[in-house]
């Protein structure tokens, strides 16, 4: 096996191009869905808690996945 040369870095490059490449690469925070989420306190007894990740692991969730679509199931049979 031959030995190569590293190769040479142009270092012409432009700081405000590099700027703007790091700048476009940067996830927009209006873009993240979890922005949109609030946290919220709840007690919950630790057997129906036990229930829940259960049944969130058998889904293939989360558990906080699991409770959000149980409420929205709920609420969409009440209206």
């Amino acid at each position: 096996m031959s030995v190569q040369r590293k190769p040479k870095r142009d270092l012409s490059a432009n700081p405000d191009q590099a700027s703007a490449f790091i700048d476009g690469s940067a996830p927009k925070p209006a873009e993240s869905p979890k922005q949109n989420k609030k946290p919220i306190p709840h007690r919950i007894d630790p057997a129906l808690l036990e229930r829940l990740d259960a049944q969130a692991k058998r889904r293939g969730m989360s558990r906080s996945g699991l409770m959000n679509y149980y409420i929205s199931k709920g609420l969409d049979e009440d209206e």
